[in-house]
């Protein structure tokens, strides 16, 4: 059964990652355009457990909270498939936004509601599995 992305999320695809032993439904930003706007504005996820961000190229990146009204967990993961980091970040009040670096290389990333990812564990295996 499909899981319906809340409205704010419209034109996002949806898939499935595993995280460990964790499976997560998740919007997927996979093109310059919508990691760009990524859960800017989202206040309510709907059926969905957070965004994973697909980079075509992988490097280091940075994030901001900018316009993001939930506190978010950001989960980082290497090209070899392995959660490398887990940042929180929390949303922006005033200006200029704080910037959050992986500081790793990322091929992923996944963002899930604050706490949502105090289990995972740095080394934990990571795969998409739909999507």
């Amino acid at each position: 059964m499909a899981v319906a992305p809340a409205p704010a999320l419209d034109g996002f695809g949806t898939g499935v990652v595993e995280i460990g032993s964790s499976s997560l439904t998740v919007a997927i930003a996979d093109t310059p355009e919508l990691r760009s706007q990524g859960l800017r504005g989202v206040s309510d996820l709907g059926g969905l457990d957070g965004m994973l961000f697909v980079f075509d190229d992988p490097a280091p990146v940075w994030f901001t909270m900018q316009d993001t009204l939930i506190p978010l967990d950001l989960v980082v993961v290497s090209t070899e498939g392995r959660v490398v980091s887990v940042i929180g970040m929390v949303p922006c009040e005033s200006k200029p936004c704080p910037l959050y670096p992986t500081g790793f290389t990322a091929a992923y990333t996944v963002e899930v509601p604050a706490g949502s990812a105090s289990g995972v564990e740095i080394g934990a295996t990571f795969s998409v599995k739909e999507g």
